[in-house]
């Protein structure tokens, strides 16, 4: 067996080398606590979709050049005394998201920058990736998870977190090369014998700052809570890491007062003061078509077989929409029989 060890690696290095040069996998180059690809087949191969990998350097997506002029204008004149630098854009995977592609997704072959022509083996990288971060195993774990549980993690470092989870199954159905990621990511590390209160207290103002920028950016903040055993040196692969480690969510937002408590009577008559003056000026200014389509389909759900609670509000909604202008009262006549006709035919 311990003859057939080093064969076995060399001939993974040899396909790992025939890989890389024929451009089917993409060749990755461990640089401090991250791995860089540079290759334009690399980059395109774990970013040709938005549920990619990595984080592009210049923090852009990847389009062609454009030949507009000075004006934004196709064909127009080009800006004298200016000298085109050509870009030298990378891919920049954290440890985690390398592992995962590397040995998981099997797209990407790592390598050393002292020794770029010998890939790494999983047993060898795993050692150099704790090395390098001793968080790695519980950074790992969680990354894992939502990765596994349908999500695209991807940098957050522009919010202040950890992550940022894209739906990973939505975006494969609509074949979207751009979306929003409604969550942020903070990791919270714990180990076994810590309470949970400790470590929130002792990241509480970094908690806050985060939440204020992912409330301005029209996302949520969750906290991953990363327990791991008090002795972690048997996590020694990423099998250990995940059968060890626990990982479990909470939803962190801000508490508003105002928004929070029981509206009183005052402030319900205000807003219904507020509802009925926007109806009444909605009126005016949409088609009338609309209305009456809006009228025609909520006497048809009152008329079906719904709630008591839900009759009474189609009920009222069309009421407010019975309104109908009093000029050319024909013209009016004749628009909504029309409208009835095909809805009616529609049906």
């Amino acid at each position: 067996m311990s003859d057939a060890r080093p064969d076995q690696d060399d001939a993974q290095e040899a396909r790992a080398l025939e890989d890389v040069e024929a451009n089917e996998l993409a060749r990755g180059v461990v640089r401090e606590r991250a791995v860089w690809v540079e290759q334009a087949h690399g980059i395109l191969l774990l970013r040709s979709h938005v549920v990619g990998f990595g984080m592009l350097s210049l923090s852009r997506r990847l389009t062609k050049p454009s030949s507009a002029g000075r004006r934004g204008k196709k064909g127009g004149r080009p800006t004298h005394g200016v000298m085109e630098v050509p870009e030298n854009e990378h891919l920049q995977l954290t440890l985690e998201e390398a592992y995962y592609a590397a040995f998981e997704a099997r797209l990407l072959y790592i390598f050393g920058i002292e020794d770029p022509a010998k890939a790494w083996l999983e047993e060898d990288c795993w050692a150099q990736f704790c090395s390098l971060d001793s968080n790695f195993p519980m950074a790992f774990a969680a990354y894992y998870k939502y990765r596994k549980a349908g999500w695209a993690p991807h940098s957050g470092l522009k919010y202040g977190a950890d992550y940022v989870l894209y739906d990973h199954r939505h975006l494969m159905k609509t074949k979207a090369h751009h979306a929003h990621a409604p969550y942020c990511v903070r990791l919270v590390y714990r180990r076994e014998d810590e309470a949970d209160t400790t470590v929130l207290a002792e990241s509480a103002p970094s908690l806050y700052g985060t939440l204020r920028v992912t409330h301005n950016v029209v996302k949520k903040l969750v906290l991953c809570l990363v327990v791991y055993p008090v002795s972690g040196g048997h996590l020694r692969s990423a099998s250990d890491a995940r059968s060890c480690i626990s990982v479990r969510e909470l939803m962190f937002r801000r508490f508003v007062p105002t928004k929070h408590l029981t509206p009183t009577w005052q402030e319900l008559k205000k807003r219904q003061k507020i509802e009925e003056r926007t109806i009444k000026k909605a009126q005016k200014y949409v088609p009338v078509a609309v209305f009456l389509k809006l009228q025609f389909v909520t006497e048809r759900l009152c008329a079906s077989t719904v709630g008591n609670n839900l009759k009474l509000q189609l009920a009222v909604l069309s009421q407010s929409f019975t309104e109908i202008p009093q000029k050319q009262p024909s013209m009016w006549k004749s628009l909504r029989t029309t409208q009835i006709h095909r809805l009616e035919a529609a049906d």
